[in-house]
C-alpha cells in the first residue's frame, strides 16, 4: 500500500533541453547546396567553422576562398569514401572467385584486384588519381591565394607596435671653455687741457 501511495507521488525528473548551437547562416547554405542526403550537414559546418576559425578571412573575397577550401577537403573526404566503399563491394563480390584462385592473398592485391574489377587496371587508378588530385589542387591554390591576400593586408595595416619617438635631451651646463668670452673694457680718454687759462678760473 504504502509503495502504491509513495510510486504514485514519486515524480520523474524532466529532461533538460539544450537548443542546438547557431549555426552560420552562410554555412547552412552551403551545406544544403553541396552536403548529400548520406552524409552529415552538421560535421560539414564543423569542418567549415575549423577553417574560419584558424584563417579569420575578411571580406567576401577571403571568405569565399574558405568556402572553397571547405568545399574541397570535404569532397576530397567523400571521393575517399566512396572509394573505399567502391573497393568493398567489388571485393565482396569477388571473394568467391578469387578463393577459387588463390589460396592466400594479402589485403593490397585483394584491393588492387577491385580495382581492376571496376574498370580495368588502367582505367581505375587513372580515375582515382585524377580526383584525388584535383581536390588537392583546388585546396592549395585558394590557400595560396588565401595567404596572399592576409599577407597584403598584413603590410598595409600600420603597425599598432611602433610608436614614433620622441627625442627629449636635456641642456648640459656649458663648461667655462665653452662661455662667450667677456666684453673688452670701455676705453676712456682724459679731458683735453683748455688752452685758455682764464677759462679755469
Amino acid at each position: 500500500m504504502f509503495e502504491v501511495e509513495r510510486a504514485m507521488h514519486f515524480k520523474k525528473p524532466k529532461p533538460i533541453y539544450r537548443p542546438a548551437p547557431a549555426v552560420d547562416p552562410n554555412i547552412l547554405l552551403t551545406a544544403n547546396a553541396l552536403v548529400l542526403t548520406t552524409e552529415s550537414k552538421e560535421k560539414f559546418a564543423a569542418l567549415y567553422q575549423e577553417y574560419l576559425d584558424e584563417y579569420q578571412p575578411q571580406g567576401p573575397t577571403q571568405r569565399d576562398l574558405v568556402e572553397e577550401m571547405a568545399a574541397a577537403k570535404w569532397r576530397q573526404r567523400r571521393c575517399s569514401l566512396i572509394e573505399t566503399a567502391i573497393l568493398n563491394v567489388t571485393m565482396d563480390r569477388m571473394a568467391d572467385k578469387v578463393a577459387e584462385e588463390f589460396a592466400n592473398i594479402p589485403h593490397a592485391i585483394r584491393t588492387a584486384l577491385a580495382y581492376i574489377g571496376q574498370q580495368g587496371a588502367d582505367g581505375a587508378l587513372a580515375r582515382i588519381t585524377r580526383d584525388e588530385a584535383r581536390y588537392t589542387r583546388i585546396w592549395h591554390r585558394a590557400l595560396k591565394l588565401l595567404r596572399e591576400l592576409q599577407n597584403e593586408k598584413i603590410r598595409n595595416e600600420p603597425r599598432k607596435d611602433l610608436t614614433p619617438v620622441v627625442s627629449i635631451t636635456k641642456e648640459q651646463p656649458k663648461s667655462p671653455s665653452q662661455t662667450a668670452p667677456a666684453p673688452p673694457p670701455e676705453q676712456t680718454t682724459p679731458p683735453r687741457p683748455n688752452a685758455n687759462p682764464s677759462a679755469l678760473l
